[in-house]
């Protein structure tokens, strides 16, 4: 996978140590000598063993300060990259917290090692170089960092995703096609699988009417609620829906279920594409929109090859028809991708700025049936309520 950088590295000095600053004591020093280096201190960190190293270029002397580490935790090894701006106590160390992959920035005493993460984490991926600056005329000054990160990882077993590290996860509905021999739309429901926990996005699987995707209104974007552990599995269930006799279709009851095919069994009605891979040339039922036409953001016109991030991966599905060797076999009845992200704020800064934005208004029916609660999702994470909304609460 090809790395990228976050931010753009303005200094980068290299001597064999994590991190080199210049302790400037002012004013300039001077000495009869004229030995310039007199009165600075050089500071390093080793990413192996999280020493903080002094030398003192006045005396010569080389000395270790102690094991970078928090009230907590007994030494903060991996800082690779750090910055420092004259004057001051403490050190930028940018550390990589190996309980969950994301780099954190420790604020590091300089006299005793002792060091206090602070803020939120700064994402999935090592930092590998920093420098402090003060800005022309400005109060204050900025740090610079350069942070190289890899998309997260994942491997396709039969028909589930299974990222190799935590990770975040979201589901768009490309599109739906599929109709009972030109009579009516067919009803297309899902559920989504991480593990054993079940996910209706779009409403309640076995509500053929509230849940359909089949509607026209595609794409449709929604962001899993929770982070999960590497290793998860990723799988997607869908079902098609058949019109019972002498009814007119606009109850959950009028129809019954046709196909349900579960990507977690490795069914042959599933296809799973990721980057790179062709795009399926297969001709569509009845007239409808073919399987190019539903992936037509996500491919590249010169190779006529799937152009996904490596985050990502596309569900075709086929409910039509369990004799894949039929016309009727076009695996565009449910066209479905899946992005992975570090977590929830990244995931969801990802879908909207892929998706757009959403505004509107809702009528929330005051009663606590199931089928009417209110839940809405945040970007960070947290729910909102129907309970919250009563009385007027912001």
């Amino acid at each position: 996978m090809k790395a990228f950088f976050r931010a753009i590295l303005v200094v980068v000095i290299i001597v064999g140590l994590a991190f080199v600053v210049w302790r400037n004591r002012w004013p300039q020093p001077t000495s009869a000598s004229g030995r310039v280096w007199d009165g600075y201190t050089l500071y390093g960190i080793d990413p192996q063993s999280a020493a903080l190293i002094r030398y003192e270029f006045s005396s010569g002397n080389l000395n270790t300060v102690g094991t970078v580490h928090t009230s907590s935790i007994s030494r903060l090894a991996g800082i690779e990259g750090s910055a420092y701006f004259p004057g001051f106590q403490n050190i930028f160390g940018f550390w990589t917290d190996p309980s969950d992959d994301l780099t954190k920035l420790a604020y590091i005493n300089i006299q005793t090692a002792e060091a206090v993460l602070i803020g939120n984490n700064l994402g999935r991926g090592r930092i590998t170089g920093a420098t402090a600056v003060a800005p022309p005329d400005a109060a204050g000054y900025t740090v610079y960092a350069v942070q190289v990160t890899e998309p997260i990882s994942f491997a396709i077993d039969s028909g589930k995703v299974i990222p190799s590290q935590s990770f975040a996860a979201g589901v768009t509905v490309l599109g739906a096609a599929i109709s009972a021999g030109g009579a009516y739309d067919v009803p297309v429901t899902l559920k989504v699988r991480v593990n054993s926990s079940e996910i209706a996005p779009f409403g309640l699987f076995t509500l053929p009417v509230d849940a359909n995707v089949n509607d026209g209104h595609n794409p449709r974007p929604y962001a899993l609620p929770s982070n999960y552990p590497a290793g998860s599995a990723i799988s997607i269930v869908a079902r098609s829906w058949l019109l019972n006799s002498g009814v007119t279709g606009t109850s959950n009851s009028d129809w019954h279920a046709h196909l349900t095919v579960d990507s977690l069994t490795g069914s042959p009605q599933v296809l799973t594409l990721r980057n790179g891979d062709p795009v399926p040339n297969i001709a569509p039922f009845l007239n409808q929109s073919s399987i190019a036409y539903y992936v037509r953001d996500y491919v590249d016109p010169l190779t006529n090859t799937i152009a996904l991030k490596d985050n990502q991966a596309i569900y075709l599905f086929e409910l039509g028809t369990t004799d894949l060797t039929s016309s009727a076999a076009d695996f565009q009845d449910l066209v479905v991708l899946v992005t992975l992200a570090e977590d929830l704020a990244t995931l969801n800064s990802q879908m909207i700025a892929a998706q757009g934005t959403l505004s509107g208004s809702v009528h929330l029916n005051p009663n606590n049936a199931p089928n009417n609660e209110f839940t809405l999702i945040k970007p960070d994470g947290t729910v909102i309520s129907r309970d919250d909304l009563l009385e007027g609460a912001p």
